[in-house]
């Protein structure tokens, strides 16, 4: 994900404004494969891929991964794919507001069912680190316009959020909050971090 992001950003330095839209549209048809990839695992390429393994003889936490774990489509670990598909969500709202004026309005029409199909991606993940990430973004998008919005539009922004976030525990297949669990995610960024510092 930060690879995806800093070679977008070195290539619109070096690129210039005019190239910003293409950059953006890359960006989303990017995150549009990967979010394809995520759903294509998550109902029943996974169990392709667990079979594969099982005859290369590929190690026992792979498998695990495979027959339990969520979709990760090309990157080591499904937060990554979440962070990737947070950019492209980025890049496709940007988009949506360069094409506000009447003249190209039915680009909006290509933009809709790609947002859908990353927003299913983002969701199949269950990546409590991707949502954080996106809601730190919202946040940081949001809060300058925050003041002048009507209570009813900010009231429906928080029951959105909070929806979102009751979707995406619930397609989780580990309790976040269950410490035992030697696969709790929450326990294995703990162990990450640890080496990180240790390191």
């Amino acid at each position: 994900s930060l690879t995806l992001a800093a070679g977008a950003f070195v290539l619109a330095r070096s690129l210039g404004r005019r190239a910003l839209p293409a950059l953006g549209w890359s960006l989303v048809a990017v995150g549009a494969v990967l979010a394809l990839l995520a759903l294509a695992q998550k109902f029943g390429l996974m169990e392709m891929q667990a079979e594969q393994a099982r005859e290369l003889g590929l190690g026992a936490e792979v498998l695990y991964r495979l027959e339990h774990g969520r979709p990760f489509a090309t990157h080591m670990v499904p937060a990554a794919l979440a962070g990737a598909l947070v950019i492209a969500a980025s890049a496709l709202g940007a988009l949506f507001s360069v094409f506000a004026d009447p003249g190209r309005r039915w680009m909006r029409r290509i933009l809709v069912p790609a947002g859908l199909l990353i927003a299913a991606g983002f969701f199949v993940t269950g990546s409590l680190g991707g949502l954080l990430g996106l809601a730190a973004g919202l946040l940081f998008f949001v809060l300058p316009r925050v003041a002048a919005w009507p209570r009813r539009r900010l009231l429906l922004a928080v029951v959105g959020l909070l929806a979102a976030a009751a979707l995406l525990a619930a397609l989780r297949p580990v309790t976040v909050l269950d410490f035992s669990r030697p696969d709790n995610p929450l326990v294995l960024r703990a162990g990450n971090w640890r080496g990180a510092v240790l390191v």
